[in-house]
């Protein structure tokens, strides 16, 4: 069986009806399949809120850490106890393994599962980036692989690019097309050069249509290569012999690949460390909080806030 055929909330309920089905959860308990039921539940109504996850491929780390903080929101106290979260993910874990030893694609979650901390339950409170040195690594890497002119090459750089210096999420990156992405008004001070492109977001977590910026030096070049190659409505990340973009699993793999060849460290796998490595170096960079709050484009300020409380500058400044 296919991990993902159809939309995501039918594949859900594929796997989830084929796993109430099978003798794995026939003989589990009667209270940890009442554990089960209501975390399948919550699910599904996480999954309809959330307009950009879709695909069932699209759950990674950071999407089941979004989960458990949405069952925590939504439950009644709003504070779920540490146990609890811990049987949360391991009913999760129950129907993931499942997916993983049953589909035809030897498609696997086993990694995103052994990236959580289980006894947290959610998102650490600071957030994992990229350090400086590591930045320029991976800048060198992408400018290395586009010399060799390869289509995937061009999709791999300005992908990563636009989540690393704009803060973009995966699934923002993955669903522009060409067309969104034009020169912006903003102009050099004192100057007539305009110097930055505006980036036009109509797949975004909350479903509004948003903008965000990106200097024009950063991915001129592989724009440049697109519009030569591709129609002005096509997926800048179009695959070769499709009009579909790539798979978010494509990205993840790569992003891997990029730890590998960079010298960085496991830890740090996955996509939305891009995203946090972008509020971090602008807040380093500024110190102003509500530009990183415009940048990421969160709703609530206290969502960024985790960004000031990460940055321990002036504190090695006092220590000096």
């Amino acid at each position: 069986m296919l991990v993902a055929e159809k939309d995501i909330k039918r594949d859900l309920r594929k796997w989830t009806n084929s796993f109430k089905n099978s003798d794995k959860y026939k003989i589990l308990s009667e209270n940890t399949k009442k554990i089960y039921l209501s975390v399948e539940k919550s699910l599904f109504v996480f999954i309809n809120e959330r307009k950009d996850i879709k695909s069932i491929k699209d759950i990674k780390t950071d999407i089941i850490y979004d989960f458990i903080s949405f069952r925590e929101k939504t439950s009644k106290n709003k504070e779920i106890k540490q146990k609890t979260k811990k049987l949360y993910i391991f009913a999760l874990k129950m129907l993931f393994d499942y997916i993983t030893h049953k589909n035809s694609e030897h498609y696997t979650y086993q990694n995103e599962f052994d990236d959580i901390q289980i006894g947290k339950g959610k998102k650490p409170e600071t957030p994992l980036y990229f350090k400086e040195d590591e930045v320029k690594r991976i800048l060198v890497y992408l400018e290395t692989l586009v010399e060799n002119e390869k289509h995937y090459s061009y999709i791999w750089s300005i992908a990563f690019k636009l989540m690393l210096h704009s803060g973009l999420r995966a699934s923002e990156v993955l669903s522009l097309r060409l067309e969104d992405i034009e020169l912006s008004d903003e102009v050099i001070p004192g100057t007539k050069t305009r110097d930055t492109y505006i980036v036009t977001l109509y797949d975004t977590k909350s479903g509004v249509t948003q903008h965000t910026l990106i200097p024009v030096v950063h991915i001129e070049n592989e724009l440049r290569y697109f519009k030569k190659t591709i129609s002005y409505d096509d997926y800048i990340c179009k695959g070769e012999n499709t009009s579909l973009p790539i798979s978010r699993q494509s990205l993840f793999t790569k992003a891997k690949t990029i730890l590998r060849k960079c010298e960085i460290g496991k830890r740090k796998q996955g996509l939305h460390i891009y995203r946090h490595t972008a509020a971090m170096r602008l807040y380093r960079k500024k110190k102003d909080i509500l530009t990183v709050k415009k940048l990421l484009r969160h709703a609530n300020i206290q969502t960024t806030m985790i960004y000031a409380n990460a940055d321990n500058s002036d504190l090695a400044a006092a220590m000096r």
